[in-house]
C-alpha cells in the first residue's frame, strides 16, 4: 500500500484532473521535476506528510523515490519485494529494472523486511560461545544525497 504521494506539480495537476474525470496522460501533465513540498525549503510552507502504520511479523517497507515507481508497476515492485532474495539483491534487481526500463530520474531504493527474530535469540543462549552481536555500521554513511541510484540496506 502506498502511504505517501509525490509532492510534484505534476501529481497536484494529476490528481486535480482526475477528480474532474478527466483522463490524464503523463505528457499532459506539469513537469515533474518541479516540486512544492521539500524538505529544505520554505519552512512556513513545508507539509510533512506523517503515518503511523502497525507492521507485522513478515511484512516489508519500501522507501523508494519516484525514479523507481516511474518504471516499474506496483505489480512488478510487489513481485520482487516477495522474494526470499537477500534484500541487498533486491535493491539491486529494483533498480536494474527501473533504469532498463529508461532510468530517467534518480533511483533510491531502501529495505526492511520485519521478521520474526525469537528463533534466533532463542538459539543465541543455547549455544555456549553467546557474544554480544556487532552494532551495525550506519548504512547511510557511505551515502550521497547527490548520488543517483542509491540503496540502503537494513
Amino acid at each position: 500500500s502506498q502511504v505517501t504521494r509525490d509532492h510534484t506539480l505534476a501529481q497536484l495537476d494529476r490528481e486535480k484532473r482526475e477528480a474532474s474525470g478527466e483522463l490524464v496522460s503523463r505528457e499532459d501533465l506539469a513537469p515533474s521535476h518541479l516540486l512544492w513540498n521539500v524538505i529544505g525549503g520554505d519552512q512556513a510552507s513545508l507539509q510533512p506528510e506523517v503515518y503511523r502504520l502497525s507492521l507485522e511479523v513478515g511484512d516489508t517497507l519500501l522507501l523508494c523515490t519516484d525514479g523507481l515507481t516511474h518504471h516499474l508497476s506496483d505489480a512488478s515492485i510487489a513481485e520482487c519485494l516477495e522474494t526470499e532474495d537477500a534484500l541487498e539483491r533486491v535493491c539491486d534487481s529494483l533498480i536494474a529494472r527501473a533504469n532498463s526500463d529508461g532510468g530517467s530520474d534518480n533511483i533510491t531504493v531502501a529495505i526492511a523486511r520485519f521478521r520474526d527474530i525469537e528463533p534466533e535469540l532463542q538459539h543465541a543462549e543455547q549455544s555456549a560461545d553467546v557474544t554480544e552481536p556487532t552494532p551495525k555500521a550506519d548504512p547511510f554513511a557511505d551515502t550521497d544525497p547527490f548520488e543517483e541510484n542509491q540503496k540502503v540496506v537494513v
